[in-house]
């Protein structure tokens, strides 16, 4: 069974499903919709002005880390 995850852009919850499911929701490809859980993606985001920008949340609590492989 594939991990599900949780993209949200701000509060808002846009999307529950599987990588390949959140991409082609928002239109853009599995190798961006995990780039929105890297420590890169969170740190550059903390400094923004915004506050409003895209997280994604593993649902699995056996996480234990980012999967780039899915």
């Amino acid at each position: 069974m594939a991990k599900e995850y949780a993209m949200y852009k701000g509060e808002k919850l846009l999307i529950i499903g599987t990588i390949t499911e959140i991409a082609k929701y928002l239109g853009v490809t599995k190798k961006t919709v995990l780039y929105y859980q890297t420590p890169a993606h969170l740190k550059k985001m903390s400094k923004s002005r915004i506050g409003n920008y895209k997280v994604l949340v593993c649902l699995d609590d056996d996480d234990k880390g980012i999967n780039y492989h899915e």
